[in-house]
């Protein structure tokens, strides 16, 4: 291999390695910033629904909504009914993903 091509090729890889750490360092920076937001109450509320359900499939060993009905396994996952579910996915497919308290 002639030094020439081996320079090229060094050359390459040097630029591709500065790419992915400016990338890296792109990516780390949001999420930093994602990570310093605290999150509220309600929302704590439902992460923490979450979790229990998913502990509670884990134990189970098995799933226990199936995957096949949507509505109700995301009802079932912060503990709200399929209802409520249905109501805030068709209000926010409406309003372009944007989500308003209903008064």
């Amino acid at each position: 291999m002639s030094n020439n091509s081996q320079n090229t090729k060094t050359k390459k890889v040097v630029c591709e390695l500065l790419l992915f750490w400016y990338i890296l360092n792109v990516l780390v920076g949001e999420l930093l910033l994602k990570m310093c937001k605290t999150i509220k109450g309600g929302a704590r509320e439902v992460i923490y629904n979450v979790f229990k359900r998913c502990l509670a499939e884990y134990h189970a060993g098995k799933l226990l909504t199936e995957l096949d009905n949507l509505y109700k396994r995301v009802a079932d996952m912060p503990g709200k009914s399929k209802s409520g579910i249905r109501r805030i996915i068709n209000g926010s497919n409406k309003n372009d993903g944007k989500f308003t308290t209903p008064v």
